[in-house]
């Protein structure tokens, strides 16, 4: 009798734990505040409570979005983002460098998107080619303004006419100001001013540019000269510390590096009053100088040592933070005593003070021998420059080739790194802003999980632990074979030569890390095409941020700030509004989601297709502005009959029936298309994307 007892105390206990856990599934599932969108989108796979959310119009002129990472900026706050595409619609009139046109979309208060053109629209005698397209060079941080180089601009008012002029443009209303109108005399040759956009202020009220005309008095000679658009006034920068203009150049930082895109924001404090720049000395080395607030100048890479070297030499900028106020750079000299010397070049950091002539402004970091030319050693820094990450070949003070972290002055190993590697200048790598986890990427196996030779992946260190993992290596402990794709080229190729800003992978908290990766790193994950992941980095956890089961895949493009809102391009229709087979840009926003259409009138395809349908959707595209997250309910006027429905509303209708998350959906899908017979637009692209 007693073991009967415990027998069914036993079942007993286990049936509530059972019902417990059913309830505690069932909690978690209604946590979410957004869990019906992410029902109707069959994305209940998403982590932190995300939700897709169309960003591009469905109508397009039959175009994909572009997929670049660096054609693509998100603001802060994740409200807004600008985009590009091939072909222009809604009224752009034109197309900028290599015919793309870029689009600003901005999240309505209700919910949904709506874009825009923003291309300008060149002057009818402007030259279209190579060397005289129109380029959106660097945007402000709240997408306000970008700044524009173009050979000329309709209606832009004090432009050098059939020549190349700089501009600010106002994303909203499209009103141009022209940066380099001629003083004076001044006349400008056709390409005087190609290219010679540098940097600019986080509102873009301070836009620096680089040119050799003298376009003020105090402006002398035939060297290249700094000068930066302050609010409408034209200044100057190259003014050394006595007061005098730089007599033989002044100029922007050199591109000797990756990490120093053409309009660098790093060289141009936020609020636009500190200018980095360089200029010969009397013997012909290049110095490094601050310009502040247009009032004064500070020698950067001054020696401060009991022997001061009159000049120093070999000296490149690397860094500046946003205020400013903290630089990297590095020379061939000692400049402080407690540099002991011995390997090629002294990192040091220059703190400003409002004295830099009689008080110390340097801190030396590390003596360290870079990889190759160009001298960069510097991958990553904290906003307050506590942090720097660096790499360097072996010295005697670093025995391993590899990369470091430099803490308040207390040095960690981060990983080992090759000799001389070839790519290495250009391997992407972003740091929280306090600079305690740092994701990068590397062509070689630098943990345990073991990597193909020249497969690029994912690295992600955690200061707190010492940790370094592979984040986008297999989980299984199987090869991995497949490089991530955090650099620019989604759906195309060359787009990435236009650069408007830095990609933005890493939260600013560190606590996220996006990628796109053909591997499996997840169950879900079946298709075999690229796809986007987060990886958490407190717990661990990687998850899809894509179907993952989509023929076409998915690629990361951008985040805001805080890494709730991932922006993804794909030709998956992951929305009810989304009914074209064309690349379009998704928002994967943290509690996110706007309304399905109402379901579609009309039978099924096969037996896969259940359920009894509704009336179709009416969506309002006439101007070509709106994304289908706005739908505009259906509306009934008396017992009208219903228009019939055309063969891509059909399809659609069949495709939305198919289920996302369906078994057999990728063959639903195919009968489905081929019932109906709509045409896809374009080729497939060799990254599975269409054209």
């Amino acid at each position: 009798m007693g073991g009967r007892n415990a027998v069914t105390w036993i079942t007993t206990a286990f049936v509530a734990v059972l019902s417990l856990a059913i309830c505690t599934g069932a909690s978690a599932a209604e946590s979410c505040s957004n869990e019906r969108h992410r029902e109707e989108q069959n994305s209940t796979y998403l982590p932190d409570c995300r939700a897709y959310e169309m960003v591009s119009p469905l109508e397009k002129n039959g175009t994909n979005v572009e997929g670049d990472t660096l054609l693509t900026q998100s603001t802060p706050d994740g409200e807004r983002v600008v985009y590009s595409a091939l072909a222009g619609f809604g009224e752009v009139e034109g197309s900028g460098g290599g015919g793309f046109t870029q689009y600003l979309a901005s999240r309505q208060p209700e919910g949904g998107w709506t874009s825009h053109g923003i291309t300008p629209t060149p002057g009818r005698d402007a030259f279209q080619f190579i060397t005289g397209a129109t380029i959106l060079e660097a945007y402000s941080e709240d997408l306000n303004y970008v700044a524009v180089e173009a050979y000329t601009l309709r209606d832009a008012a004090g432009a050098a006419e059939s020549a190349y002029n700089n501009y600010r443009l106002d994303t909203a209303t499209g009103a141009v100001q022209t940066l380099t109108a001629p003083v004076g005399e001044v006349s400008l040759a056709p390409f005087d001013l190609y290219n010679s956009l540098r940097g600019s202020s986080g509102d873009m009220g301070v836009i620096t540019f680089e040119a050799s005309i003298n376009f003020l008095p105090q402006a002398e000679g035939s060297g290249p000269k700094l000068y930066a658009w302050d609010h409408g006034e034209l200044k100057l920068v190259g003014i050394l510390p006595d007061g005098s203009p730089a007599s033989d150049s002044s100029a922007a930082i050199e591109e000797f590096s990756y990490h120093i895109p053409r309009t660098d924001r790093t060289t141009v404090s936020r609020d636009g009053s500190r200018i980095v720049f360089i200029s010969p000395g009397e013997g012909g080395q290049e110095q490094l100088y601050l310009r502040r607030n247009g009032a004064s100048t500070a020698w950067v890479s001054e020696s401060e040592g009991s022997a001061p070297v009159s000049e120093p030499s070999e000296v490149e900028f690397q860094w500046m933070s946003r205020d400013g106020n903290t630089i990297l750079f590095t020379t061939a000299d000692r400049l402080t005593d407690s540099d002991p010397g011995g390997a090629p070049l002294g990192l040091y950091m220059y703190k400003d003070g409002p004295s830099p002539t009689s008080e110390s402004n340097l801190t030396f970091i590390a003596r360290v021998k870079p990889f190759q030319l160009p001298k960069t050693s510097v991958d990553a820094v904290s906003e307050d420059g506590s942090r720097i990450y660096f790499y360097t070949e072996a010295t005697p003070e670093f025995p391993e080739a590899g990369m470091y972290l430099w803490d308040n002055g207390t040095i960690h190993f981060v990983a080992p790194m090759q000799e001389n590697p070839a790519y290495r200048q250009s391997e992407p790598a972003r740091a929280s802003q306090d600079g305690r986890v740092l994701a990068f990427t590397a062509e070689e196996q630098l943990t345990s999980a073991p990597v193909g030779r020249g497969v690029k992946e994912m690295y992600v260190y955690d200061e707190e632990g010492e940790s370094l993992r592979c984040v986008s290596c297999r989980p299984d402990g199987m090869l991995t074979t497949s490089s991530v794709e955090v650099e620019p080229k989604a759906t195309t190729a060359g787009a990435h030569l236009y650069s408007l800003g830095n990609e933005r992978f890493v939260s600013a908290d560190g606590s996220r890390v996006f990628f796109t990766t053909p591997e499996s790193l997840v169950p879900g994950d079946v298709n075999g095409r690229p796809d986007a992941y987060e990886y958490d980095v407190q717990s661990g956890q990687l998850s899809l941020l894509s179907p993952g089961t989509d023929e076409q895949g998915a690629w990361f493009v951008a985040a805001n700030e805080n890494g709730d809102d991932a922006f993804i391009v794909t030709a998956d229709e992951l929305v009810g509004f989304d009914t074209d087979t064309l690349v379009d840009l998704y928002d994967v926003r943290v509690g996110g989601g706007v309304p399905e259409p109402t379901p579609q009138t009309g039978g099924c395809v096969g037996d896969e297709c259940q359920g009894t349908p509704s009336a179709a959707p009416s969506f309002d595209t006439a101007s070509g502005f709106t994304g289908l997250g706005n739908v505009v309910a259906p509306t009934s006027g008396g017992k009208s009959k219903p228009k019939a429905l055309t063969r891509a509303q059909k399809l659609a209708r069949a495709l939305k029936a198919c289920g996302r998350r369906h078994k057999a959906r990728m063959r639903c899908k195919t009968r489905a298309r081929t019932l109906y017979r709509v045409k896809k637009i374009g080729k497939r692209t060799s990254n599975g994307a269409r054209r």
